[in-house]
């Protein structure tokens, strides 16, 4: 596993708007777009595992205006992404608890406000949320 600061890729950016350029409710697109590049951050972090981030429900855009998800999967097991720019920002949906979409962990990611560099800031188990 690799700690340094990761560049956001302008390919990364773009394959997140294009998915969500369906979703017509601003903050909706703007949560959805997170969600995507979260994913794509992850598979950076995760040098010497198989990280899964292409079966993920972060991928379709529809789902995304349901569920407020960044799927990746370890060997099976499902941990979600969530970026942030701020530490007060740090958030986890309640949605996850009152459907039981949890994962196994949270990882949680620090971006700039640039979208040009991100930083892995830890994990959680959904116990300790």
């Amino acid at each position: 596993m690799n700690n340094d600061t990761f560049l956001i890729e302008e390919s990364d950016l773009e394959l997140a708007k294009s998915i969500c350029n369906e979703i017509t409710d601003k903050k909706l697109r703007n949560c959805s777009y997170r969600n995507i590049l979260a994913s794509k951050i992850a598979k950076q972090y995760f040098t010497e595992i198989e990280l899964d981030v292409n079966s993920g429900l972060h991928n379709i855009g529809k789902v995304l205006e349901q569920i407020d998800i960044s799927d990746v999967y370890i060997n099976g097991s499902y941990i979600d992404v969530r970026l942030y720019f701020d530490a007060d920002e740090i958030l986890v949906p309640k949605q996850h608890f009152d459907n039981d979409l949890l994962p196994v962990a949270y990882m949680f990611i620090k971006v700039d406000e640039e979208l040009s560099n991100a930083t892995v800031s830890g994990f959680k188990k959904k116990k300790n949320i």
